[in-house]
């Protein structure tokens, strides 16, 4: 693992979720990281123009955004960064939409433990980088031919 942290945002309104995420990324995590927390989307989105992030944590049911749209708008800001949705039971359906829509990854809350949150994270941030990255073969396809002198 890198010595950089990974950065992640968790744009969460529920304090005690926030708590747990917080202990379960220390546990999980084996690597530095930097988690900052916003309480409402708008923060979240003020927080995404002053830095990036390597991963947004994501709960579609915000004070100030509700659905799939609260997924839209993260996604439209920062659409290179690998997004995973926070769901509740009840709303699986929504997570789903939001993955068909380009979200990595959902995880349930209160079904989720340090294995799964890990995962998630680094599946998340593996698939993105790996899209960022056009392979070897196509490379060379792309590479201007020499011309022997």
């Amino acid at each position: 693992m890198s010595d950089t942290p990974t950065r992640m945002l968790l744009i969460d309104d529920d304090p005690e979720y926030t708590f747990l995420m917080r202990e379960m990324l220390t546990a999980a995590w084996d690597a530095p990281f930097h988690l900052q927390c916003a309480d409402r989307l708008s923060n979240g989105l003020k927080q995404l123009t002053m830095g990036d992030a390597d991963v947004i944590l994501l709960d579609l049911l915000l004070p100030d955004s509700q659905g799939l749209d609260t997924f839209v708008q993260v996604h439209a800001q920062v659409p290179d960064t690998p997004i995973i949705v926070l769901s509740n039971l009840k709303d699986e359906e929504l997570a789903t939409k939001a993955i068909q829509k380009g979200a990595q990854d959902y995880l349930l809350k209160g079904q989720t433990d340090v294995n799964d949150l890990r995962r998630a994270i680094r599946h998340a941030i593996g698939r993105k980088r790996a899209k960022a990255t056009p392979p070897k073969a196509a490379l060379r396809r792309n590479a201007a031919p020499t011309s022997a002198v």
